[in-house]
């Protein structure tokens, strides 16, 4: 991945690794107690730059006909918003990343 990407991976790195226990067994999320921060392991175990569809909302700017059910952006994985459940990706359609909109 180009240098830009660099900060989104290291974030997606701290993140999973917030989910390995230490010596005594818990995790850094269970240390931090229930916060406003989204974390969820099954959800963060995308790899960093694999292949994604992501479904837009049919307020996106990227959606041109509203009556069509299929708004799928298909692009590379960058990471998960750290305050909703939804993620980041760079689309191969339109050749940057949601940072860029």
């Amino acid at each position: 991945m180009p240098r830009r990407f660099w900060p989104d991976a290291l974030l997606h790195w701290c993140r999973t690794y917030a989910h390995w226990p230490d010596a005594s067994g818990h995790t850094a999320w269970e240390k931090l107690g229930v916060g406003s921060l989204c974390h969820d392991l099954e959800r963060e175990r995308h790899v960093f730059g694999s292949y994604v569809t992501g479904h837009l909302l049919r307020e996106h700017p990227h959606v041109a006909d509203t009556t069509h059910d299929d708004r799928a952006e298909e692009g590379v994985f960058l990471g998960n918003d750290l305050t909703t459940p939804t993620f980041g990706l760079w689309s191969f359609k339109h050749k940057k990343s949601h940072a860029d909109e």
